[in-house]
Order: C-alpha cells, then structure tokens, then sequence
C-alpha cells in the first residue's frame, strides 16, 4: 500500500532548475574556461558538497568551501525570494492532497538555507510533515539514498510505503535506492533525462495528473 508522497524541491515544486543555469553558467565560465552546458547538466540533483567535490576533482576548482558556500548564497537570495515561482498546478496538487489527508514530505539536495529562505513565501510548513535537505544528512544529496530514507523514516513509513515524485535522473537513483516507488517528472526542461528507473512518468500537474497521483495512494498503488 502507497501511503505518503516525497516531494523533491527544484524542478518539481518550484520552477526554478531553469533559473539556476541562468545565473550560474557565465559565473563559471569565468572560473572555468572551458565550462559547457553540458558539463553544466552534471550539477542536476547535486548537494552543494557533492558539487564542490565534483568541481575540485574533475575541474580542478580553486576556492574554498567557505568561498564556494557564500559564492551559492548570493545565487539562492536571487532565486528564491525574488523569481522562481510554484510549477503550474504543483500548489493545487499539495491542496489536493492535504484535503486527502495523504501524508507530505520534501527532501532536497539543496543546502538547508535554501530551504529557510522559501519556507515562509510558499507556506511549506501548511503541507508538510517533514522537510529536509542536504544538511540534515551530513551534506550527502541525491543519488545518495540518505536524505529519503532518513525522510521516511522520520515520517514513520517503510520504502514501499511512499512515492518519490523527481525531475533528475540522480534524484530517481536516489529515490530507486532507497526501495521506494518513484515518478519521474517532466517539466519542460528535461526532456532527455533518464527516468528509466522510474515506475511511471507525468508531464506536469495538470489535473489529470493530480487525480492521478491522488488515486494511485487511494487505490495501494495499482499502476505499478
């Protein structure tokens, strides 16, 4: 039986992956020369340590974690207090599933600053039972299984329990890992990511897709 939903946050909550790539690719094109987009498509449902590390082994990046950290703290401000937005039906969607009494969470690779900076404008604590990010996992994100077993756990379920709903191929690996039920979320942006290891796929939350969601819980899961 499916009981609870896990929500990730970049890409399937907020519209705000096409945002980041925005700000970020001509920041880094300064540090790194030879930085593509491409190589920029790595970064999708990376922690801000993973990334660091990533940057560091294979791009030989030069700046401290401290830089790096406060070099991400300005990006964020701009991104969540003053443009990204709720995807088009996603805040319908957690209405519709608190009205079901379905139990919510939302793990994150996002550092938890990132998380205190849209908690008040999107009202997340009037939908979920559990927020997480990386930081509450020692800085481990997504494909690690860390931060959606420590969520499950804390929200009282087992795996097969719960859906994962994610929009990147590490955070489907992640959510696979971790023995859940996952659903792969196209979001306009990501066309050509990987869900083979998604259950099912959704082309945003319109509302065939939230009644969807609603029933495959309602019914214990009947389109695995």
């Amino acid at each position: 039986m499916l009981k609870a939903i896990i929500f990730d946050m970049d890409g399937v909550l907020l519209d705000s992956e096409r945002l980041w790539p925005e700000i970020e690719f001509e920041r880094y094109r300064k540090l790194i020369p030879d930085w593509t987009m491409d190589n920029h498509k790595l970064l999708t449902g990376l922690s801000l340590n993973d990334s660091h590390r990533m940057f560091t082994e294979k791009f030989g990046l030069d700046m401290s974690w401290e830089e790096y950290d406060g070099f991400y703290r300005k990006m964020a401000r701009q991104v969540y207090l003053h443009r990204t937005s709720y995807y088009l039906g996603a805040e319908e969607m957690l209405n519709e599933l608190k009205e079901q009494n379905i139990p919510l969470g939302l793990a994150t690779s996002s550092p938890n600053y990132w998380l205190d900076l849209i908690y008040e404008r999107f009202h997340l604590n009037d939908y979920f039972d559990v927020l997480l990010g990386a930081d509450d996992v020692g800085g481990r994100g997504k494909p690690s299984p860390d931060i959606y077993e420590k969520a499950i756990e804390m929200m009282g379920f087992t795996p097969e329990e719960c859906i994962a709903i994610e929009d990147s191929s590490n955070g489907i690996l992640a959510a696979h890992r971790a023995g859940m039920y996952t659903i792969g979320f196209r979001n306009g942006h990501n066309a050509t990511t990987d869900f083979s290891k998604a259950a099912m796929e959704i082309h945003g939350f319109t509302p065939e897709n939230r009644t969807r969601i609603i029933e495959l819980v309602k019914e214990g899961g009947m389109e695995r």
